[in-house]
């Protein structure tokens, strides 16, 4: 797979054998084009980040927290009023 963002290398062989990221070289050609939209996805974006930061340090046991949350969950999840999940 070649990219814009860069490709995957083929790394040993067999049993050993592994993909690597290979990013491409930067400045991007052509460049990355920064306007009013960018910049209001990259601040809902961090954002939600921040969200999640704070939302996840309230978690005691983020190992077991994380092994709870399966598919089903998830999908059931979208039935339940936001407040059982702050």
């Amino acid at each position: 797979m070649n990219g814009r963002a860069g490709f995957y290398k083929n790394n040993l062989s067999g049993e050993m054998a592994y993909k690597s990221f290979v990013p491409s070289k930067l400045p991007p050609n052509p460049e990355i084009e920064i306007d009013a939209e960018i910049i209001s996805l990259l601040t809902k974006a961090n954002a939600n980040i921040a969200t999640l930061e704070t939302v996840s340090n309230r978690i005691p046991n983020k190992i077991l927290y994380s092994k709870l949350m399966t598919p089903e969950l998830l999908e059931f999840r979208r039935f339940l009023p936001e407040k059982f999940f702050l």
